[in-house]
């Protein structure tokens, strides 16, 4: 590219991918992949534009560590410049970060451009595309032409649906006198693979809540049981589900009952896995009604769903990536879930009872 501010740029230096200006100033490139930012360390920067973030990995842990740390110093503005990718791995956490931006519950300013926005483009090959966009693929129309985060054809949730179980009021609960709990598990064991998840449900009432969580990575088998004896039995002897088919499930129940600790079993190998999505999904749309009104969904009833949860990164992000065809993905937080709604599921139904009502004929 031919440059046009001669006199005010003074050099490039391709090894530290930097350009340098007369008035001191200096501008960095710089990816992030694995080393999540790890190359923005060491400096402080007047101004950063991440472009493309939502297709970072990693931004739920970079934007807050690598990368706010390095404006501090001077107080510096952080432009976040993305559209939504139903692929990109950083979705869900975007998406929130821009529903709370628009409504004034975080700290972030934000502007919205679509493809109408370019004036680059004539208005007449705008309109073309618009009718052949809208008639072709609705979903591809509200990511192009109303800004919105759109499914994708392969994820199980909606971005919009796994944001609404998130509440900011909730917070980890203690348990309380008379509340039934539920505990869902979900087993890693190796110190690099998969951790091991315990989830806690409070399932007094027919919204769930989740009150408690527990991740361990590695540690040895034995500390991880009695964690789950010991979580049972301050959870007003909570119920215990997980997945006995599972690499080791047999001998991880054999050894909890010598514990004492008895579980219910969850058989994804056995077919119970597709219901448990699908009682899943029904559990966190329930009550879900919504129209489109001047091109946009506007939902009627925002507080639709059956099970709710305090703020937690990973359940949400696994959430939002969440696939049928799950084998390359971290769902260990999932598992619990729909373990848990699969459960409640059969739980409510054979709670259900018939009454008879039968009248005496008198003569």
């Amino acid at each position: 590219n031919k440059c046009k501010i001669q006199s005010f740029y003074v050099s490039k230096n391709d090894g530290k991918n930097r350009i340098s200006f007369n008035n001191g100033s200096h501008f960095y490139g710089a990816s992030t992949g694995e080393d999540q930012g790890a190359s923005l360390a060491g400096r402080q920067f007047g101004y950063i534009s991440y472009d493309e973030c939502v297709f970072s990995h990693h931004l739920r842990v970079e934007l807050p560590g690598r990368i706010m740390s390095r404006t501090i110093d001077l107080d510096a503005p952080i432009d976040l410049v993305s559209t939504y990718d139903t692929e990109a791995k950083s979705q869900q956490y975007y998406f929130g970060l821009v529903k709370k931006a628009l409504q004034g519950r975080n700290d972030w300013g934000i502007k919205i451009g679509t493809y109408t926005d370019n004036f680059f483009i004539p208005e007449d090959v705008k309109e073309k595309a618009k009718t052949k966009i809208l008639n072709e693929d609705f979903n591809k129309y509200r990511q192009v032409f109303l800004g919105e985060a759109v499914p994708g054809s392969t994820k199980v949730l909606e971005p919009e649906v796994v944001d609404n179980i998130f509440k900011d009021k909730l917070t980890p609960q203690e348990p309380m006198n008379a509340h039934e709990y539920l505990i869902s598990a979900d087993w890693g064991g190796s110190d690099q693979g998969d951790p091991t998840i315990f989830l806690v449900f409070d399932i007094t009432s027919r919204v769930t809540t989740l009150v408690h969580h527990e991740e361990i990575k590695g540690g040895s088998p034995t500390l991880q049981f009695a964690m789950l004896k010991t979580l049972k039995k301050r959870y007003n002897d909570a119920k215990i589900i997980m997945d006995t088919n599972a690499l080791g499930g047999v001998i991880i129940k054999k050894m909890l009952k010598e514990m004492d600790v008895q579980t219910y079993d969850f058989k994804a190998h056995g077919g119970e896995k597709g219901d448990a999505i699908v009682e899943m999904k029904l559990a966190l749309t329930y009550g879900r009604k919504n129209v489109l009104e001047d091109g946009k969904m506007k939902e009627l009833n925002p507080e639709y769903g059956l099970f709710k949860s305090y703020p937690l990164g990973n359940l949400e992000d696994q959430l939002g990536a969440y696939e049928v065809k799950d084998e390359k993905l971290e769902q260990d937080y999932v598992v619990c879930v729909y373990q848990a709604m699969w459960f409640l599921s059969k739980k409510r139904k054979k709670d259900k009872k018939t009454t008879h009502l039968l009248k005496r004929r008198v003569r």
